[in-house]
């Protein structure tokens, strides 16, 4: 059910069992799952159905450290959020992801892998995925005359991606808009919570519509569904309690994508299962590194991407096509350049000998990698972020290590040379990370999930610590980032929260 915002009455709060502010990924599936347990939920979102820059021009900040896309870029404010212009690739973070690894400071997850392996099998249905699988043998055998490395042992494997073509909007509007269960309220911007005088309990969740009327919402749960960068923004501007242990907004984590090299294969080959054409491709491999490389060698997880060389020297950087404000603007730049470049490519051959190699890397933890506050405000006041992005020499050390082996690997199978890149030998303490380095607007850990409050943000169910009813979801509660894209895993997070949610609900 679609509530008008300029028809609601701020004398009378709005009554439901649970309030989700943000309708991105993590805030829709949440809801339509809670739909189907019977609860009724207000789902409050401050875009509209249709992207417009002045409800983005709240997504405003600062950044610094490490060379970052504008903020605005990154992010978008409306219904579907940021899952209206994501990529679609899919896979489940790995078993090794979860655990406390002696070598990644603040590593582990206070939940194991298999604890979330059924709710990763249920997001496959919200994001429109047909298979659950993600096998090697089971995807190669989908597709003929491909080429794939001979050479994998207790080192590098075929790790799978799938896409989905899912935009979230197009797909859950009508959804949302007619469900008897669920309220949703666009044009509203959450202002601020107001808890019980022992800051212990969520008593209210405030907003401010598009013409400045505010509203309450009065539900028994609240969930931030805001995103990585926007659920610490907010509780940053939450009270001082929330932040005693000054945690929230620390631990931001990114995949840094960088290229390392570029590889010369002997022979042509058919390596069309190491490549995709966004909107085509159902799924894919790349190279990644096996749980007992990372062990033997104490280096951070990750995922080599092989691209037809001579389409990533038909193709801008990704710095160079994703810099505007408009995300929309930046992803129509971007993709009518990588469309080209693809085009091209399958128009002349899917044989190829040359490859850049191109790697994703997990981020590991580090508490000087945060979000915080500026002095500057937005439109209704509220403190804009400042994203400070910080590296640190275990992931110079685990590029090196990863480019040296796998070259290691290639030449002693007499497959072909890797010329790496420049920057490659000088991963000095005081390198300077080159201008090719990028993320994946994969904003992580700012909320992050532990065992307890000296450690983290919220509990192994996305509870604030010592406050009873105030969630989180999405990607801000991982605790490590993994290689895979994070979409997959917030909506499975996201289910498990609904579920949760559920149970405690039969009790009150």
């Amino acid at each position: 059910m679609l509530y008008n915002s300029k028809l609601i009455n701020s004398e009378d709060p709005i009554q439901g069992d649970i309030c989700i502010i943000g309708a991105g990924p993590a805030g829709i599936s949440m809801a339509l799952e809670l739909e189907s347990f019977g609860k009724n939920v207000i789902l409050v979102e401050s875009g509209d159905f249709s992207y417009n820059s002045n409800f983005q021009a709240l997504n405003d900040g600062f950044v610094s450290g490490v060379n970052y896309f504008p903020l605005q870029s990154t992010r978008v404010r409306m219904f579907g959020g940021t899952g209206q212009i994501w990529g679609g690739m899919c896979s489940p973070l790995d078993t090794v992801d979860f655990e406390e690894r002696h070598w990644v400071p603040h590593s582990g997850w206070p939940i194991k892998k298999m604890d979330l392996d059924p709710y990763y099998n249920k997001a496959h249905y919200y994001l429109g995925l047909e298979e659950i699988c993600y096998e090697f043998e089971f995807w190669k055998n989908k597709l003929t005359d491909v080429t794939t490395f001979s050479f994998f042992d207790q080192t590098f494997y075929n790790k799978m991606w799938q896409y989905s073509t899912i935009k979230f909007k197009d797909r859950y509007k009508s959804s949302i808009v007619n469900s008897q269960k669920i309220i949703h309220i666009n044009r509203s911007t959450f202002s601020k919570f107001i808890f019980d005088d022992n800051i212990s309990s969520t008593k209210s969740a405030v907003f401010i519509t598009k013409n400045s009327k505010t509203f309450y919402v009065n539900c028994k749960y609240y969930v931030l569904a805001c995103g990585g960068i926007e659920n610490a923004r907010i509780l940053l501007n939450s009270h001082p309690k929330i932040n005693e242990n000054d945690l929230v907004g620390r631990f931001f984590m990114e995949h840094i994508e960088i290229p390392i090299g570029d590889l010369h294969f002997f022979n042509k080959h058919n390596f069309k299962l190491y490549t995709w054409t966004y909107g085509k491709t159902k799924a894919s491999a790349e190279i990644a590194m096996s749980s007992e490389f990372q062990r033997l060698h104490s280096i951070l997880n990750g995922t080599i991407s092989l691209e037809p060389l001579i389409l990533s020297q038909m193709r801008k950087s990704k710095s160079e096509t994703w810099k505007y404000k408009d995300p929309f603007r930046s992803r129509m730049n971007a993709f009518e350049n990588w469309s080209k470049a693809s085009m091209f490519y399958e128009n002349n051959t899917m044989l190829e000998s040359k490859f850049r190699l191109n790697l994703r890397l997990e981020q590991s933890p580090n508490p000087n990698s945060r979000i915080t506050l500026s002095n500057s405000s937005d439109y209704f006041g509220v403190a804009k972020p400042i994203l400070h992005w910080e590296l640190t020499d275990l992931e110079k050390r685990s590029i090196l290590t990863i480019i040296r082996l796998f070259s290691q690997k290639v030449g002693a199978n007499n497959l072909g040379r890797i010329k790496v890149k420049e920057f490659i030998e000088d991963l000095s303490p005081y390198f300077n990370w080159p201008k090719e380095t990028s993320g994946g607007f994969h904003h992580m850990g700012t909320t992050r999930m532990s065992l307890n409050s000296s450690e983290g943000v919220v509990d192994l169910n996305c509870k604030l610590f010592h406050i009873d009813n105030l969630y989180v979801s999405g990607s801000s509660v991982f605790s490590t980032s993994g290689a895979p894209n994070p979409t997959l895993t917030i909506i499975a997070l996201a289910l498990r929260l609904a579920e949760h949610l559920k149970e405690l609900a039969k009790g009150k």
